[in-house]
Protein backbone atom coordinates (compact mmCIF):
# COMPACT_ATOMS: atom_id res chain seq x y z
CA UNK A 1 0.00 0.00 0.00
CA UNK A 2 1.45 3.60 -1.06
CA UNK A 3 2.82 5.83 1.57
CA UNK A 4 0.17 8.30 1.04
CA UNK A 5 -2.43 6.27 0.85
CA UNK A 6 -1.81 4.56 4.77
CA UNK A 7 -1.14 8.46 5.54
CA UNK A 8 -4.78 9.43 4.16
CA UNK A 9 -6.57 6.34 6.24
CA UNK A 10 -4.27 6.84 9.28
CA UNK A 11 -5.65 10.56 9.42
CA UNK A 12 -9.22 9.98 8.74
CA UNK A 13 -8.94 7.49 11.24
CA UNK A 14 -7.53 9.78 13.38
CA UNK A 15 -9.36 12.61 12.90
CA UNK A 16 -12.82 10.66 12.22
CA UNK A 17 -12.54 9.50 16.00
CA UNK A 18 -12.41 12.70 17.39
CA UNK A 19 -14.71 14.29 15.45
CA UNK A 20 -17.46 11.75 16.40
CA UNK A 21 -16.32 11.81 20.14
CA UNK A 22 -16.81 15.64 20.01
CA UNK A 23 -20.29 15.18 18.57
CA UNK A 24 -21.18 12.53 21.36
CA UNK A 25 -19.72 14.60 23.92
CA UNK A 26 -21.80 17.15 22.86
CA UNK A 27 -25.35 15.09 22.89
CA UNK A 28 -24.14 14.46 26.35
CA UNK A 29 -23.18 17.98 27.61
CA UNK A 30 -24.92 18.22 30.41
CA UNK A 31 -23.75 15.01 32.24
CA UNK A 32 -20.37 16.49 30.76
CA UNK A 33 -20.91 20.01 32.43
CA UNK A 34 -21.87 18.62 35.95
CA UNK A 35 -18.55 16.28 36.41
CA UNK A 36 -16.55 19.31 35.06
CA UNK A 37 -18.47 21.57 37.89
CA UNK A 38 -17.53 18.89 40.40
CA UNK A 39 -13.76 18.98 39.29
CA UNK A 40 -14.21 22.37 40.08
CA UNK A 41 -13.08 23.97 36.59
CA UNK A 42 -13.96 27.64 36.41
CA UNK A 43 -16.66 28.32 34.12
CA UNK A 44 -17.15 24.58 32.99
CA UNK A 45 -19.91 25.23 30.79
CA UNK A 46 -18.30 27.65 28.32
CA UNK A 47 -15.07 25.56 28.98
CA UNK A 48 -16.57 22.14 28.62
CA UNK A 49 -18.36 23.29 25.33
CA UNK A 50 -15.10 25.29 24.10
CA UNK A 51 -13.46 21.64 24.88
CA UNK A 52 -16.14 19.99 22.39
CA UNK A 53 -15.36 22.98 20.11
CA UNK A 54 -12.00 21.76 19.39
CA UNK A 55 -12.48 18.63 19.90
CA UNK A 56 -14.69 18.28 16.88
CA UNK A 57 -13.23 21.12 14.68
CA UNK A 58 -9.88 19.55 15.15
CA UNK A 59 -11.22 15.72 14.33
CA UNK A 60 -13.00 17.25 10.89
CA UNK A 61 -9.85 19.34 9.77
CA UNK A 62 -7.59 16.45 10.49
CA UNK A 63 -9.51 13.96 8.51
CA UNK A 64 -9.85 16.29 5.55
CA UNK A 65 -6.37 17.45 5.73
CA UNK A 66 -6.86 21.37 6.07
CA UNK A 67 -4.32 22.46 8.91
CA UNK A 68 -3.66 19.57 9.98
CA UNK A 69 -0.55 20.16 11.69
CA UNK A 70 -2.31 22.99 13.92
CA UNK A 71 -5.08 21.11 14.08
CA UNK A 72 -2.99 18.06 15.88
CA UNK A 73 -1.49 20.84 17.72
CA UNK A 74 -4.97 21.61 19.09
CA UNK A 75 -5.97 17.95 19.88
CA UNK A 76 -3.36 17.66 21.88
CA UNK A 77 -3.49 20.48 24.30
CA UNK A 78 -7.30 19.45 24.14
CA UNK A 79 -6.31 15.59 25.31
CA UNK A 80 -3.52 16.61 27.73
CA UNK A 81 -6.54 19.15 29.59
CA UNK A 82 -8.96 16.32 29.08
CA UNK A 83 -6.84 13.81 30.85
CA UNK A 84 -6.00 15.93 33.34
CA UNK A 85 -8.91 17.21 34.51
CA UNK A 86 -10.89 13.51 33.82
CA UNK A 87 -7.97 10.72 34.78
CA UNK A 88 -6.21 12.62 37.23
CA UNK A 89 -5.51 8.70 38.59
CA UNK A 90 -3.29 10.07 41.80
CA UNK A 91 -6.12 11.36 43.15
CA UNK A 92 -8.58 8.42 43.53
CA UNK A 93 -8.43 5.10 45.95
CA UNK A 94 -6.13 2.75 45.11
CA UNK A 95 -9.07 0.06 43.95
CA UNK A 96 -10.34 3.17 41.45
CA UNK A 97 -7.12 3.91 39.52
CA UNK A 98 -7.05 0.97 36.94
CA UNK A 99 -9.45 2.92 34.79
CA UNK A 100 -8.35 5.86 34.89
CA UNK A 101 -4.35 4.93 34.56
CA UNK A 102 -5.70 2.93 31.71
CA UNK A 103 -7.19 5.69 30.17
CA UNK A 104 -4.27 8.08 30.90
CA UNK A 105 -1.42 5.54 28.97
CA UNK A 106 -3.84 5.61 26.17
CA UNK A 107 -4.38 9.64 26.06
CA UNK A 108 -0.89 9.92 26.36
CA UNK A 109 0.14 7.71 23.56
CA UNK A 110 -2.61 9.48 21.15
CA UNK A 111 -1.00 12.63 22.02
CA UNK A 112 2.53 11.26 20.80
CA UNK A 113 0.43 10.64 17.79
CA UNK A 114 -1.00 13.75 17.41
CA UNK A 115 2.51 15.27 17.77
CA UNK A 116 4.01 12.95 15.06
CA UNK A 117 1.04 14.01 12.89
CA UNK A 118 1.67 17.93 13.56
CA UNK A 119 5.81 17.18 12.90
CA UNK A 120 5.29 15.51 9.58
CA UNK A 121 2.91 18.02 8.21
CA UNK A 122 4.08 21.03 8.90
Amino acid sequence: MPTDLIFLVGRILLGGAFFVAGLRNFVNRERLITLMESRKVPNARPVTLAGFAVQTLCGLLMMIGVLTPWAALGQAVFLIAATLIVHPYWTFPKAEQGPHIGATLINTGLVGGFLILAAVTF
